[in-house]
């Protein structure tokens, strides 16, 4: 099945990430997301795994998914100073 994206915004503070963000992901096909940093990149996958809610906007396709990330923070483990 498709990931419908339509309309998606999001804003923090005064700071528009998504702008009436529109895009079809194609069932079986990759997409590569790139941009400029604080354009919305990780905002749209957070929105689209359902770690954040958008302001305005649909997501259609994700309710039987399995989603799998991996964050570039550290979220699960704090630094024990090894190997540092």
């Amino acid at each position: 099945m498709d990931i419908i994206v339509k309309n998606l915004c999001k804003t923090y503070d005064r700071n528009q990430v998504l702008d009436h963000f529109s895009c079809t992901f194609r069932e079986k096909k990759m997409t590569c997301i790139m941009g400029k940093s604080g354009i919305g990149k990780s905002t749209l996958l957070s929105i689209l795994m359902g770690l954040e809610k958008a302001d305005e906007g649909t997501v259609s396709g994700m309710e039987h998914q399995k989603i799998s990330a991996i964050f570039q923070e550290n979220r699960l483990f704090e630094k024990s100073g090894c190997g540092d």
